[in-house]
């Protein structure tokens, strides 16, 4: 995957950002599910963190009761739909 192809993908931090959303949690609330300082979480929902830890995305997916998976499919799946709109 070309570096232009990822810029059209949903950064994780969005992806992440509209799961907590849905459950209707807090930033504060989030991190303090998933044991992590609130400040990491808020890094890569606002995208100055783009590649957060391993463990860290576990936790939050944990937190959020989702598979992991949940991340990386719904960005391939926004990143399809770009594709098709072209």
């Amino acid at each position: 995957m070309s570096t232009n192809e990822m810029v059209k993908m949903k950064r994780i931090g969005e992806v992440i950002r509209e799961n907590r959303e849905q459950k209707k949690l807090t930033v504060y609330r989030l991190a303090k599910l998933a044991c992590i300082p609130y400040q990491t979480v808020q890094g890569i929902e606002n995208g100055h963190i783009v590649n957060p830890r391993f463990d860290t995305t576990v936790a939050i997916a944990r937190a959020l009761n989702v598979p992991i998976e949940t991340f990386f499919v719904e960005r391939r799946i926004a990143y399809e739909k770009s594709q098709n709109a072209i």
